[in-house]
């Protein structure tokens, strides 16, 4: 009887010690797994805008020296935005979504990151656009923010009707 009590704390030992092992690898893969995940997620692009963002109706405004007025109205974007991540940003760009008084999408845009941008956001308006400024290009492959890197923005976005409200958001890719 004596012998089979040994035996048996011999294999209740054993059997804590094993889960105790068990439990050790399964903690320390866990802990490996999320580090890895934090140094990629650590490891990317993250732009960053502070931005003043105005409707002006074309009937008030002096656009970019041209004579007043122009017959459409357009959001005024000023700023700076910043690569603050650890990685290069490709494609950077801002999307601009724009709510009429009814709270209706009546602009959806994506631009680039530039100075003095005067962009259209239909037809009609980027034919102005064309024709008086010779711009219109919305293009995003040239946009390119280094870590740390910081640019000043004016963007002109002339569209139809009137804005009552909006969103702008960076954009960017991980990869030319």
């Amino acid at each position: 009887m004596a012998k089979a009590k040994g035996r048996t704390r011999l294999a209740i030992t054993a059997f804590v010690v094993a889960i105790l092992f068990v439990s050790v690898i399964a903690v320390t893969i866990l802990y490996h797994n999320a580090d890895i995940t934090n140094q990629k997620r650590e490891k990317t692009p993250n732009l960053e805008a502070s931005l003043d963002i105005v409707e002006i109706q074309g009937k008030n405004s002096n656009f970019l020296g041209k004579s007043t007025p122009i017959p459409y109205n357009y959001l005024y974007i000023t700023g700076i935005v910043n690569n603050s991540g650890k990685e290069t940003a490709y494609h950077a760009g801002l999307i601009v979504l724009g709510y009429d008084t009814n709270d209706e999408l009546t602009l959806n845009i994506t631009v680039p990151l530039t100075l003095r941008g005067i962009f259209g956001s239909d037809n009609a308006t980027n034919d102005f656009v064309l024709k008086n400024y010779r711009t219109s290009n919305q293009t995003l492959l040239r946009e390119v923010f280094e870590v740390n890197y910081s640019s000043y923005v004016t963007i002109s976005i002339l569209h139809e009707g009137t804005i009552n409200n909006w969103t702008v958001t960076p954009v960017w890719t991980n990869s030319p």
